[in-house]
Parts: C-alpha cells; sequence; structure tokens
C-alpha cells in the first residue's frame, strides 16, 4: 500500500468527524424544530435529543467491540448506511414516537457504530507520531458543531423538516464514501483490548472519575439540546429568531474547536490549567449570573465560555486518568467512562424537559443544575489531582 494512502485516511476521518457531530450536536435545532412540529411537551420532545446524543455515545462502545473483529472499514460503512436510513426514514413520520425510532436509536446507532472506528484507523496508520493526524481528524467535530446547525435550521426553512431528514439521511451516505477509502495496513494485527476490565474499578481514582463523567454528560446534554428553546422563549432582537438561537450551538462549536487546538499543543495538567478547570469552569457555568442572560450577547458570551471549557475538559480528563492511574488502566477501562457518559446523556436531556414542564416553562432550573453539576465535576478532578 502507498505510504501517503494514510493522508487519505486522515481526511477521510476528519470529514466522518466532520458528519457525524453535526448530526448528533444539531439536535438542540431539531428540539425546537420538532417542538413547532409535533407541538408535545418539552419533556416528550427532549427525548429526540436525549436518545440521538446517548444512542450514539453507548453504540461507540459496540463500534469499538465490531472493528476490532471485523476492521474500522467496515464498521465506519456500515454505521454511515444506518445512520442514513434512520434520518431518511424520518420523512415518514407522523408520530413523534416514531422519530423517537428513526433518528433517537438507528440515526444514534449509526452514528455511534462510525465514530470511534474512524479514529481507530488513524493508529493503525500512524503507529507513532499520531498526535497530529489525530488532532487534524478530531478537529472535524468542533468545525461540525459550528456549521451543521445553522446549515439544518437553513435547510429546514427551506424544504420543511422532511426536505431535511432526506438531505441529512443523503449527507450520512457520505459517510460511507469515506469509510470505503479507509484501508487497513495487511501487516496490522488489531489486538482486542478489554474495555471493561473490572480491575479497574478497585482503583478510588477511577471511581471519582467516573463520577466526573457522568456529571458532565448531564449538564452537557442539558445546555446542548435546551439552549435554543430557551433563547427563542425569551424573545430575541433579530430579523431571524430561528437562527439567532441556532447560532448558538454553533458557538459553542467555534469554542470547542479552538479549546481543543490550545491545550492539545499544551498537553500538560500543572497548576494554571488546574485553576482554569476547578475555578473558571465553576464560576461561570454555575448560571447564576443572570445579568448574562438579560442580553443575546451575554448568551453568546456564555455558549462561548461553556465551549471552551468542554473542549478543555475532555483533554484535561484523559491528562489526569494517564497521570494517575496509567495509560492501560485507562485503556482497559474506557468503556465505563463510555457508558457513564451515555447514560448521563439519556438522563440529562429528558430530565431538563421536565424541569421545564413543571415549573411551567421556566429555564433557570436547567441551568441551575448545570451549574450544580459543573461545581461537582471541579470537585472531582480536584480530588483525583490531590
Amino acid at each position: 500500500m502507498c505510504c501517503e494512502w494514510k493522508y487519505v485516511v486522515v481526511v477521510a476521518s476528519f470529514v466522518v468527524q466532520f458528519i457525524t457531530a453535526g448530526m448528533q450536536y444539531s439536535a438542540g435545532v431539531y428540539h425546537y424544530i420538532f417542538m413547532d412540529m409535533y407541538n408535545k411537551s418539552e419533556f416528550e420532545t427532549s427525548l429526540v435529543g436525549g436518545l440521538l446524543l446517548g444512542v450514539s455515545v453507548l453504540s461507540a462502545i459496540l463500534g469499538n467491540f465490531i472493528a476490532q473483529r471485523m476492521g474500522c472499514r467496515v464498521t465506519v460503512v456500515s454505521g454511515g448506511l444506518i445512520a442514513a436510513i434512520g434520518f431518511g426514514l424520518s420523512f415518514l413520520c407522523e408520530e413523534l414516537f416514531e422519530v423517537y425510532i428513526c433518528i433517537g436509536f438507528i440515526g444514534g446507532l449509526g452514528l455511534g457504530l462510525a465514530f470511534t472506528p474512524s479514529l481507530m484507523i488513524i493508529e493503525q496508520h500512524f503507529p507513532t507520531n499520531r498526535s497530529m493526524p489525530l488532532g487534524i481528524a478530531t478537529c472535524g467535530l468542533g468545525l461540525g458543531i459550528s456549521l451543521w446547525p445553522l446549515g439544518v435550521n437553513y435547510v429546514t426553512e427551506q424544504l420543511h423538516w422532511k426536505g431535511t431528514s432526506l438531505l441529512v439521511g443523503g449527507i450520512a451516505l457520505n459517510i460511507c464514501v469515506m469509510g470505503s477509502l479507509m484501508r487497513e495496513p495487511d501487516n496490522y494485527k488489531v489486538k482486542p483490548m478489554p474495555m471493561f476490565k473490572p480491575s479497574v474499578l478497585k482503583i478510588p481514582v477511577f471511581i471519582v472519575m467516573c463520577a466526573s463523567y457522568l456529571f458532565w454528560s448531564i449538564g452537557a446534554s442539558l445546555i446542548y439540546i435546551h439552549m435554543p428553546e430557551y433563547c427563542r422563549s425569551r424573545g430575541v432582537d433579530s430579523d431571524d429568531v430561528d437562527v439567532a438561537c441556532a447560532n448558538l450551538i454553533c458557538y459553542i462549536g467555534m469554542a470547542v474547536f479552538v479549546s481543543r487546538g490550545i491545550f492539545r499543543l499544551l498537553n500538560t495538567v500543572d497548576i494554571v490549567t488546574t485553576m482554569i478547570c476547578t475555578v473558571l469552569i465553576g464560576i461561570v457555568l454555575t448560571g447564576i449570573w443572570q445579568d448574562m442572560f438579560e442580553k443575546y450577547t451575554g448568551i453568546i458570551g456564555y455558549c462561548l465560555m461553556f465551549g471552551f471549557h468542554s473542549g478543555y475538559w475532555v483533554n484535561f480528563n484523559l491528562q489526569i486518568a494517564k497521570e494517575n492511574i496509567g495509560v492501560e488502566n485507562v485503556a482497559q477501562g474506557y468503556g465505563y467512562f463510555t457508558l457513564l457518559a451515555g447514560i448521563g446523556t439519556l438522563i440529562g436531556a429528558p430530565f431538563g424537559g421536565w424541569l421545564v414542564d413543571e415549573t411551567h416553562g421556566n429555564y433557570d432550573y436547567i441551568f441551575y443544575t448545570a451549574g450544580r453539576l459543573a461545581q461537582l465535576i471541579c470537585k472531582c478532578d480536584c480530588d483525583c489531582l490531590t
């Protein structure tokens, strides 16, 4: 195989990350679209986004398992096909529970299957010095979050949701195209690695980090799903309210993109980065600064800070794990992190919808909850560092 092909694989991985992340994190836009279409409660509607994000995360475990046995190319292509079928079938949905099945379960399953193997393939082509190609590939995630929500909103305004569902399903087929480009080296042996090794559960720091992943996923899903609808409920001084609300997720994505790049370059856990995590994320995300929410520009600032710390926290937590429990234990226990992140995402969005319904449209409690969870995350991370 030509050595230059490995760079084609990096580009293919970038595109897969761009599409999968964009489809997943446009869930907040799907939320207000379905609120208007089906006229259901916040709780019922938020199940769509919760299922999409949660099933995507949980099925990444399955994707890892299949890729180790059948190869990354087969898994990515299969995932793209399943995702395309799920979103395409939503064209036929007349009831909200049908959307749960098509987008939440089928679409989420496909996206999750494609996501992890599209990064695993890079490890085959870059056995050493893989930090840069992995960094390039994962940039697709931040870019996808930055561009997709606005695109989904625009297409829906032009074609209604049924047209959007077909278009998104068609774009998902490009995951299959990219997957077909992911050739696997003939001399590379995939070594199956347990993702749920019981022995790691005996490490106290590992348990604390599992709790941190659970808290983070609950809080993050609250914001990703409910921020756009919250903005709509308050009213925005804009010619196109839906565009302004969709832009909020785009701002989060831009900040994630920048943050991941900065802290990947730093690649360190020291007193400065520790203070950033434990102080700034705890203060910014508490949601107690209500003055920030009086104007749209304040909400933009909140989203930028949330996105910046979202991107930072992922790198920060993995670095803590490697330094405290070792690289091998992180790899052999990563399934627990993923499982809890998926469960947290499944819980977070519907719980936020229930809070809004019970408080008769008051979104403040969503942000109070997210902020309190952020403080718990900071406590967990501090415990890991001491």
